[in-house]
């Protein structure tokens, strides 16, 4: 037993009192360094914990830790702050030690047995102490309910397991977060029956105990029958006794209301099937608790009053006319009489904290606090104000809402409230009072505020973003309808605007809608109206599209057709152009808006991410559960070993070539070997990165697994168009395949089949039916639902919607693995992690940056712009404006906002951000670290791999790809014999001269930049090529610019897609024949071509290299070949440009010399080529 006194896990805590103890552990009061309280628990053992201990230590950890890790955890049940070993000093065994945190160390049973000396105890009887308990009996509940919607019971809800503090009183009432779990060194999980608890009748019944949701919420009634009412029992009376007695405890009370006796007697009903269990009508009853203890009765001609604004144009009134054609826009009073009868039997729910909607039988309305014109909200609700219908989605605001049963809304036009404010005012009642009544949400500090701002910030910006890809335009010319349809010539208008956001990157529209046409698939429709609103009230069909023919840069003339299929929108002659993709941009911005809003009770996860060392977990014992393959390398190994002891988050970096998804794919047979029911979310970016890790996966992993034995995975479908059986993995197809083996298996069984076995195969052969015929009405889609919810392993993008819709639906997974982090914006990573209990972010911030990387850091540093433009969005109705964020962003003062904008500027690079913080950690005593940088490549031909570990990663980087002798391996080397420079040479520059020798340079006439030198040369270059041998490899042609993988795809087409080169298997992908820079991130190819681009006369060095000077996109320029990387541009001019350049990395241009000056080395040297045009042109 550990002694008053003792210091524990290195010294970090001193133990100060027991709190209780029995034959199996410890519990004890104690202190940090700081002097900050915590609650200990101990196990202790001999010698060395052996097999048994070390399995239930770790399913007791795993457990909490998914507790400790859900939103709004620590309001409601202790959590788990820290989990190690604790040696004897003496030697001969220790302690498992679990670190919990709690507002105080009294235990509530050791408090109510000396009720008469804690007044609030006491005065039970009077309401104002009782609304007090209420509340925290509230957020209680709301703790049991999390426990079960993570699947687990708590098996001995009861005083015992509250924990308190004595001073501060029912507010710190806190649910113990260790008694539902296995104990440590109870091999068999015997449940034993403490007398001291008030298990359900049903228990008596059979020596099976039959645990459920239903036995927690009787002994949660028990709970608060102990509380409120003095109940209890003797242990030495029948089980049906104690039961009787106790239940007249509450019967007989007198100063409880019939409301608090009837929850109280529900919940201890004798029956599992007559008990009061939904957590749902739970949290409603002590909502209705609450408010009558708070308020007096409402009189019969009170009520809510509810002001709506209507009229022509007015969001309210277009949606009523949806419903009901015959209500013409301007008839008011049918419109008001309409929502008057929707609102017969309203329900008001939580939509976010502080913001509320009123549910009708037809409409939902989003509600605020009404105000008079130049008045500010004063928080006092007399009345409530509606401006638009609301959206709910599957079982948002469940658990926090109210259905006004006793009292009615009244419904008036603004007009009706302005002219007559008493008359309205005299009967109505304080809407505050009919509020769901829900946990206050996590008190968070100032920092984790800010943070969390930062993300709705950023969501913020990206809204502008999408704002400035909506342009004005008037029609240059109407063409004759003709057998191919419509034709149109637009050129752009001027858009009108009062606030600057010369801060953004100008987007003209010509030249906005050439990178749509080269980068999405429906990137040259757009669509013509006549407003401009960002979430556009046009909801049409891809044929009411217009088709971009041709573009002029020159005039800014756009030519637009589109077919004639029946009714379509007219095109006005001044409106307003956007693209098909801005539809579902604005989907995905209101998607993480959502998910922004929900992350705000995530306090753990935001804390994590701020400051991983703060709630740091790792434990000595921690132990891999399977032998690690002698194949992986000892980065990985290292990597895997840290990610497994440690909790809650790791960050891994991995350069090009390095094996991150080999790294994930051996992570995930550790955690299936270790828990075979884990749940894993495994998530990037863009779809291509998700299947190539997912085939990583299956074909190196579980390719030799049977399907018994192989987790279950599925793969969400890339787009809601997207066919159910279009992917294997897919939900429905995975589902078919279950069905069908076990209609396999049901046809293998001899004999008579049992009445269960009968019913399950007609099902089965039901449910395929069903799924071949796509029948979404049937049964079968709640067993594809089922599918869903119970894979091992699900793979997606972090923007999916149905990732969204698994976030607000409570699915939560043990792990979630993101893939491409470096190339993710704050935002983008929300739904993946908040979706999680624990975390892990692989990525590289030494390639490319996120998205408009450059925009977003000028936004940020324009704030006031920001808000100031989106506050002028607001007056004009853009329901996606995050209005509080302005308001609370106008109300700071400058230092608020300059600290503000450093904080959120200085985590715009989210992952590299995030790896630093895991990396200074990594640094300090007694820790294996949070993160890893993988440093062995087995990619490319170890030169290229040399440069860009030379020019990018300060020379850390292992080639793997050599032999016993230092040699390249046979798979990295090309085969090319012409041209002879290049025979045995992995980088070639292919030189097409200076601009100021006169050789052509850079062509920006037509818009951005191009080379048609460039062009002309890499056609000659592939045409060129002759191999030794027979072998085909692969070739990615790329370039920083659009425009100029433009003229280099529409060239590849025409001189070499046509007659393709023998040694040729494949160039670029699908319809692509060249590709950016930035979209070929995280793929590779046999043979790189990079056509530079730039070649000018100017002095000035970032005008003359514009983009290309970034040293993430020549990172990734330079490390995509694996065995043959083709440079082609002007040496002179990058000698001349890099001429005085330090070949320092912290230095501006400093990669690129030190890149420059390795090939220059390895062509001095022999090793590498450098070839002028003009002997191509010889050659062929």
């Amino acid at each position: 037993m550990l002694k008053e006194g003792a210091q524990v896990l290195k010294g970090n805590y001193t133990v100060l009192h027991p709190v209780s103890q029995n034959d199996r552990h410890e519990v004890w009061a104690a202190v940090d360094q700081l002097g900050i309280e915590y609650v200990l628990k101990t196990w202790a053992f001999d010698g060395k914990p052996d097999a048994v201990d070390r399995q239930l230590w770790e399913v007791e950890q795993r457990n909490l830790y998914r507790l400790a890790s859900s939103p709004n955890a620590k309001d409601q049940m202790l959590v788990m702050r820290e989990a190690d070993l604790h040696w004897n000093e003496t030697g001969g065994g220790g302690y498992f030690v679990l670190v919990l945190q709690s507002p105080g160390v009294n235990r509530l049973d050791q408090m109510l047995e000396r009720r008469g000396q804690v007044p609030w105890l006491r005065r039970v009887d009077e309401i104002d102490v009782r609304v007090q308990l209420w509340r925290s009996i509230r957020v209680l509940a709301e703790g049991v309910n999390r426990i079960h919607e993570l699947h687990m019971l708590h098996r001995r809800i009861s005083a015992k397991s509250i924990f308190l503090s004595e001073a501060i009183g029912p507010s710190s009432m806190r649910l113990s977060a260790f008694e539902w779990t296995v104990r440590i060194g109870d091999p068999h999980r015997a449940i034993h029956l403490e007398e001291s608890i008030l298990f359900p009748p049903e228990f008596y019944e059979t020596e099976a105990r039959p645990f459920s949701i239903e036995s927690d919420w009787f002994m949660f009634g028990a709970l608060i029958a102990h509380i409120l009412c003095g109940a209890s029992f003797s242990p030495d009376d029948k089980p049906e006794d104690q039961y009787s007695n106790f239940f007249r405890c509450v019967t007989e009370q007198t100063f409880l209301t019939d409301v608090e006796k009837s929850l109280i007697e529900r919940l201890l009903s004798p029956t599992p099937q007559t008990r009061l269990s939904s957590s749902h009508e739970v949290f409603d009853v002590l909502s209705r608790i609450m408010r009558e203890l708070d308020n007096p009765p409402v009189g019969e001609d009170q009520y809510l009053g509810l002001v709506v604004q209507l009229g022509p144009q007015q969001p309210m009134t277009q949606a009523i006319i949806e419903l009901d054609d015959r209500i013409a826009a301007d008839e008011i009073e049918r419109q008001r009489s309409f929502i008057q009868n929707d609102l017969s039997r309203p329900t008001i729910l939580e939509h976010r904290p502080n913001e509320y909607i009123v549910k009708g039988r037809r409409l939902r309305y989003f509600i605020s606090e009404y105000t008079r014109p130049g008045e500010s909200p004063k928080q006092e609700w007399d009345l409530a104000f509606s401006y638009s219908p609301a959206e709910v989605r599957h079982s948002e605001g469940d658990e926090s809402q109210n259905e006004l049963r006793d009292i009615p809304i009244s419904v008036f036009t603004k007009n009706a409230v302005f002219n007559n404010p008493e008359t309205v005012l005299k009967n109505a009642v304080r809407w505050k009072r009919f509020f769901p009544t829900g946990s206050d949400g996590p008190v968070a500090g100032d920092n984790i505020t800010q943070f969390h701002d930062f993300f709705r910030a950023t969501n913020q910006i990206e809204l502008l973003m999408r704002d400035a890809e909506i342009f004005s335009y008037e029609v240059v010319e109407r063409k004759p309808p003709s057998e191919n349809g419509e034709t149109l010539v637009v050129r752009e208008n001027e858009r009108r605007q009062l606030t600057n956001t010369s801060y953004l990157q100008k987007q003209e529209m010509v030249g906005f809608l050439n990178r749509e046409r080269a980068s999405n698939r429906y990137g040259d429709h757009v669509l013509l109206s006549d407003d401009d609103e960002i979430r556009s009230t046009a909801n049409v069909d891809l044929p009411e599209f217009w088709r971009i023919v041709d573009l002029d840069p020159s005039s800014g003339e756009i030519t637009l057709r589109r077919g004639i299929a029946g009714p379509m929108l007219p095109a006005p002659d001044k409106g307003f152009l956007r693209c098909y993709g801005m539809f579902g941009s604005v989907r995905l911005i209101e998607r993480r808006a959502k998910a922004i809003a929900n992350l705000r009770s995530h306090t753990f996860l935001l804390q994590a991410l701020l400051d991983p060392s703060f709630l740091y977990m790792h434990s000595e014992l921690t132990r891999l559960p399977a032998k690690l393959d002698d194949s992986l390398d000892s980065a990985k190994q290292e990597a895997i070993k840290n990610i497994w002891s440690t909790r809650p988050i790791f960050a891994v970096q991995g350069p090009p070539g390095t094996g991150k998804t080999t790294l994930v794919a051996n992570l995930l047979e550790q955690i299936f070997r270790d828990n075979p029911v884990s749940q894993v979310l495994v998530s990037a970016q863009a779809h291509a990165a998700v299947d190539v890790l997912r085939n990583k996966v299956s074909e190196e992993v579980f390719s030799d697994t049977s399907d018994d034995s192989r987790p279950l995975a599925v793969r969400i479908p890339r787009s809601r168009n997207d066919k159910p059986f279009g992917d294997s993995d897919y939900p429905h197809a995975v589902a078919k395949r279950l069905l069908e083996s076990a209609k396999t298996r049901l046809a293998a069984i001899h004999g008579k089949l049992s009445p269960v076995q009968k019913d399950w195969s007609n099902f089965v052969d039901e449910a395929v039916a069903a799924l071949m015929r796509q029948d979404t009405e049937s049964e079968v889609e709640d067993f594809v639902e089922l599918v869903r919810r119970s894979a091992n392993i699900t793979y997606c993008t972090t923007t999916s919607a149905t990732l969204a819709q698994l976030a607000v639906s409570k699915q939560t997974f043990d792990w979630s693995i993101i893939e491409e982090a470096g190339k993710a914006h704050g935002f983008d990573l929300v739904l993946p992690l908040q979706n999680g209990h624990r975390w892990l972010l692989i990525g590289d911030h030494k390639q490319l940056p996120p998205y408009r990387y450059k925009d977003f850091q000028e936004s940020l540093r324009h704030l006031d712009e920001m808000v100031s433009r989106l506050d002028e969005l607001r007056q004009a109705g853009e329901d996606l404006v995050d209005r509080d964020f302005v308001r609370d962003w106008s109300s700071k003062s400058n230092g608020e906002k300059a600290k503000a904008r450093d904080l959120w500027l200085s985590w715009l690079p989210v992952f590299e951000r995030l790896f630093q913080l895991c990396k200074e950690r990594t640094g300090r005593a007694h820790a294996p670290g949070l993160s890893s940088m993988l440093t062995q490549q087995h990619r490319m031909h170890p030169m290229i791999s040399d440069l860009v570990s030379r020019a990018f990663y300060n020379g850390s980087i292992e080639s793997m790809t050599v032999d016993s002798d230092g040699n390249p391996k046979e798979s990295v080397l090309h085969s090319f014999e012409l041209p002879s420079e290049i025979r045995g040479r992995p980088i070639v520059w292919l030189d097409t001269g200076a601009a100021t020798d006169g050789f052509p340079g850079e062509d920006s006439t037509t818009g951005p930049y191009t080379s048609p030198s460039e062009v002309e040369a890499i056609v000659s270059l592939i045409n060129t090529l002759k191999t030794s041998r027979r072998e085909k490899q692969d070739l990615a042609v790329l370039s920083p610019y659009r425009l100029q993988v433009m003229k280099l795809d529409a060239k590849l087409k025409t001189d070499v897609y046509d007659s393709i080169p023998e040694w040729l298997t494949s160039i670029g992908e699908g319809d692509r024949f060249a590709s950016t820079v930035d979209s070929f991130q995280g793929n590779q190819a046999d043979v790189v071509v990079v056509s530079l681009v730039r070649n000018n006369e100017k002095d000035n060095k970032r005008s003359a290299l514009g983009f290309v000077e970034d040293a993430e996109r020549l990172n990734v320029m330079m490390s995509r070949a694996e065995k043959l990387l083709v440079l082609v541009g002007s040496w002179k001019f990058f000698e001349r440009i890099l001429e005085d350049v330090p070949a320092d990395p912290g230095q501006p241009l400093g990669h690129m010399r030190l890149a420059f000056d390795f090939i220059a080395e390895q062509i001095e040297m022999g090793n590498a080529a450098r070839i002028h045009i003009s002997s191509l042109r010889e050659l062929s």
